[in-house]
């Protein structure tokens, strides 16, 4: 979404499609290969672990000026403030990403598109 856009809408869900994905995968319809998704799997996983230590900081709210909060804390708290909400989003969608690269992996499998 652009800067001063207007916010996603009914016709636009926003920035995440895990329901579009898992549709597409559960069509048949998307199709990776097996040694491309297990490195995107790799990567969203990595992403989730992200997603969950920024949650944790943002449920705590520690004060800017206290000693303990590092870079990672400031980023977080500052991506919540200017995006609020965007951190429990991916949380949810983001296990729909893996779970529809996985499927499409298997739907590569199961018609002979990858390369062995």
């Amino acid at each position: 979404m652009a800067v001063g856009s207007d916010p996603p809408g009914p016709d636009c869900p926003g920035p995440f499609a895990g329901d579009l994905f898992l549709a597409l995968a559960a069509d048949g319809r998307l199709q990776l290969d097996p040694e491309q998704a297990e490195r995107l799997v790799a990567g969203l996983l990595e992403t989730l672990e992200i997603v969950r230590a920024r949650l944790r900081v943002i449920a705590v709210r520690p004060p800017v000026g206290h000693p303990a909060v590092g870079q990672g804390a400031v980023d977080a708290l500052f991506a919540d403030m200017i995006a609020p909400g965007q951190m429990e989003q991916a949380l949810r969608e983001l296990p729909k990403y893996i779970e529809a690269i996985r499927a499409a992996a298997r739907n590569a499998e199961g018609s002979g598109n990858h390369t062995p």
